[in-house]
C-alpha cells in the first residue's frame, strides 16, 4: 500500500478483480479489507483523469463486483468527471452510467446525462430503458425531459406482449405509467 501510487491501470484493475475472488468479509468496514480497498479507491480517484471513459467504466465494474460501488469515492468522482462529456457518449455508455447511478443511489442524476439521453432514447431497447429507469428511481430523481418519459411509455406499449415484468415495473415507477393506463 505504501507504493500503490505507482500502480498502472492494468495492475489496479487486476488487484480489484483479485480482491473480488476472495471470500467476502463480514463488512466493507472490516479492518484489513477496508485498508486495502480504501487505498485502491484513493488511487483510482487520483488516476481517473488519466483514463478514457471505457477504462473508467471497466474499473467501475470491478468496484461493483466487490460490492463497494456505494462506498467507493471513485464512482462518485467518475460520475462528476464525465458530466461534461455526456453528449459524446454512446448509448451503451449512457446506459452504463445510469446503472452506476442505480448502484450508488446517493447521488441525483445530472441534467447533462439526461440531456444526452434525450438524444439517444429512441436507440435504446426496453430492457436498457429499465436500467435507466432504475437509475432515476433509486436516486429519487425525477425525469425532467418529457421526451424520455414519452419514449419509455411508447416502448412499453409497443413491447407490451413481450416485456419482462421487472423491466415493466422499473419503467412504471418513474413514468407514472399506472396513471396513464388507468385513464
Amino acid at each position: 500500500m505504501d507504493h500503490c501510487e505507482k500502480l498502472t491501470y492494468d495492475e489496479l484493475l487486476d488487484l480489484l478483480i483479485c480482491l473480488s475472488e476472495y471470500p467476502p468479509c463480514d463488512s466493507y468496514a472490516s479492518h484489513n479489507f477496508h485498508d486495502i480497498w480504501s487505498c485502491l479507491d484513493d488511487i483510482c480517484c487520483w488516476k481517473v483523469h488519466q483514463w478514457n471513459l471505457d477504462q473508467v467504466l471497466t474499473i467501475a465494474d470491478a468496484w461493483f463486483m466487490l460490492n463497494l460501488s456505494r462506498y467507493s469515492d471513485f464512482i462518485f468522482d467518475m460520475l462528476d468527471k464525465f458530466t461534461r462529456k455526456a453528449d459524446s457518449m454512446s448509448k451503451d455508455q449512457l446506459v452504463h452510467i445510469f446503472f452506476l447511478f442505480n448502484v450508488c443511489r446517493n447521488r441525483p442524476v445530472d441534467f447533462a446525462y439526461e440531456a444526452a439521453l434525450q438524444n439517444k432514447i429512441y436507440e435504446i431497447s426496453i430492457d436498457e430503458m429499465a436500467v435507466i429507469a432504475l437509475g432515476y428511481f433509486k436516486t429519487k430523481s425525477k425525469i425532467k425531459v418529457s421526451s424520455i418519459s414519452e419514449a419509455m411509455i411508447k416502448e412499453v406499449t409497443k413491447c407490451s406482449k413481450s416485456i419482462h415484468e421487472i423491466s415493466l415495473t422499473a419503467i412504471m415507477k418513474v413514468t407514472n405509467i399506472v396513471r396513464v393506463l388507468i385513464l
